[in-house]
């Protein structure tokens, strides 16, 4: 997850992403994270 960050983190600047939204981004992305990470 800290690796798509950096990989994002430039389009989230590039686009004025707010830091509420990134927050919302990761939170709804969590579970996929998680089902790439756990069998």
């Amino acid at each position: 997850m800290i690796v798509d960050i950096i990989d994002n983190l430039d389009k989230f600047i590039e686009h004025n992403i707010t830091s509420n939204e990134i927050i919302y981004y990761y939170l709804y992305t969590i579970p996929w994270f998680l089902s790439l990470a756990l069998p």
